[in-house]
């Protein structure tokens, strides 16, 4: 029997952002079907846990509502305490800092610049607006397409960067920090190279296996 107890490595995820965005994309989608079939999910943690997304019946539809807006308020607040690296911070003052975003816009702009771009309109109307608002819904807005066409035609006329960037990157994770201070040999990058890459294949084989649990539980 799966043990949904196990914690999720979010900051392992992070490493991969296009993978850490497809997580929470299936996470939003699980929330939604859920609420489809008229039930509403266990509060979510941070750290992440599988268990988080047990389920349970809640039947007067006025309290079912407030509770399908807690779900995506959490899932919010499990995006911005990941994306801004503040894990820690959220997990200890949950209820502290939930407070505070929920009642200082201000607040919320602190954590907005580490947000994918095209996302911060989103988190915006989940946690001001009164409303009920699935993220696979925004996705099929004009604003959000608009924000992704111009983010694929910046990407396009970056490529030239790609190289300068991908250095860059190697540097950031824990294992390019080993040689931050001095430039690399090609021993020392190929030393690199066998580090970083099997765990990246890892991660991805985990996140993988994960997506598929999340979508057919």
């Amino acid at each position: 029997m799966q043990d949904n107890r196990v914690e999720i490595d979010m900051k392992t995820l992070k490493a991969n952002k296009e993978l850490l965005k497809e997580l929470f994309t299936t996470l939003h989608s699980r929330i939604e079907q859920v609420h489809q079939e008229n039930q509403c999910l266990n509060n979510i943690h941070i750290p992440f846990r599988l268990d988080d997304f047990y389920i349970r019946d809640v039947t007067p539809q006025e309290e079912r509502l407030f509770a399908m807006r807690q779900n995506l308020i959490d899932m919010a607040m499990l995006v911005i305490a990941t994306y801004s690296d503040c894990e820690e911070y959220f997990a200890d003052q949950w209820f502290a800092s939930r407070k505070k975003l929920l009642e200082d816009p201000a607040y919320f702009q602190e954590f907005a610049k580490y947000l994918p771009s095209e996302d911060v309109a989103y988190y915006k109307i989940v946690l001001y607006q009164n409303t009920i608002y699935y993220y696979s819904k925004y996705q099929q807005s004009d604003y959000y397409q608009s924000l992704i066409n111009q983010g694929n035609k910046n990407s396009e006329n970056n490529r030239e960067n790609a190289n300068s960037q991908g250095k860059a990157y190697v540097y950031s994770n824990p294992y390019g920090q080993l040689f931050k201070q001095e430039e690399p040999t090609i021993e020392k990058a190929g030393f690199i190279k066998i580090l970083v890459l099997p765990g990246i294949m890892i991660t991805t084989a985990i996140l993988f296996a994960l997506l598929l649990m999340l979508k057919y539980s």
